[in-house]
């Protein structure tokens, strides 16, 4: 298991017909995040559920302080511009390139997710496709096809408007006594409450927004002495068709199962199969209404 990039955690049984993607949050890592008594749900559970979906773990740079190098000094766009280069390492084939895909992402992973505009001094990965694609000529379509690829995101405590804790990565590194060591302040600015920088990410994802199928989970516990760590009114986007659910664990928590009768697991395990299910039965839909309008 890789650290950084792309993880393979399940091939998928022939077809495989979606793609699924987790990326991890503030401190996190693409296989501990997800692990819980040693059973990282992604792998061992959920493939029983989507057999035929290939399951990824995306890795990144997410420390705010390293206990022993300096903090990777990447910004929330330059994960999300990696993020999509990553991804078509790992869609080459000509099956591969327009395969369904969907995201699963906690806390900052889904604001690396996000989509901003390519020019934006910060961005998400979605909207840099979703402006490739925009361009004439398209100048790299192999970033734009990630735009129309993409068929549903499941957020898991992700920060749309910040935090009004106290830039809670900040909180999460004064409990491990580490305020001393050096720490990323372009990813930890990026989670306070109406910072310009989440501001512009969420204008430019609305317009994205409209078409794209998206569950948003909630922590539905709280730190002692901290409480939430991301509230019910930062973690929702506010659109009409967006699907929500609660999660009965605190924020690093709401993301870790051992067995399928987990009630968190069952609630993010619908939501994905869901999405996934619809997704592919649009895209099964599409060429039939094509043919009629046509």
């Amino acid at each position: 298991m890789e650290t950084f990039g792309m993880n393979v955690l399940v091939n998928g049984d022939a077809p495989v017909t979606a793609d699924i993607i987790f990326v991890h949050g503030l401190r996190g890592h693409p296989l501990k995040t997800w692990t819980k008594d040693n059973v990282v749900w992604p792998r061992d559970l959920l493939k029983a559920k989507i057999q035929n979906a290939r399951i990824m773990s995306w890795g990144y740079d997410a420390q705010v302080a390293n206990f022993f190098d300096k903090s990777g000094q990447c910004s929330i766009f330059d994960h999300a511009q990696q993020l999509l280069q990553d991804i078509s390492m790992e869609r080459t084939a000509p099956n591969e390139k327009e395969r369904p895909m969907f995201f699963v992402a906690h806390s900052l992973g889904g604001l690396v997710v996000k989509d901003v505009e390519l020019r934006l001094p910060f961005g998400k990965a979605l909207c840099i496709s979703h402006a490739e694609s925009k361009e004439e000529p398209v100048l790299n379509p192999r970033i734009a096809i990630i735009k129309s690829a993409t068929k549903g995101v499941v957020f898991l405590g992700t920060p749309h408007r910040g935090s009004n804790k106290a830039r809670w990565a900040c909180v999460a590194t004064n409990l491990m006594g580490v305020l001393q060591k050096d720490h990323n302040s372009k990813v930890t600015d990026a989670l306070v409450r109406g910072a310009e920088t989440l501001e512009r990410i969420q204008t430019n994802f609305n317009k994205f927004l409209i078409t794209l199928p998206v569950w948003s989970f909630f922590e539905d516990q709280q730190y002692e002495k901290i409480g939430k760590i991301v509230d019910d009114d930062s973690a929702t986007l506010g659109f009409p068709h967006e699907q929500k659910g609660w999660i009965p664990a605190n924020h690093e928590n709401m993301i870790k199962f051992n067995n399928v009768q987990d009630i968190g697991y069952k609630r993010i395990s619908f939501a994905i199969s869901t999405l996934v299910e619809d997704g592919l039965l649009a895209r099964q839909a599409a060429p039939s209404r094509n043919g009629i309008s046509g």
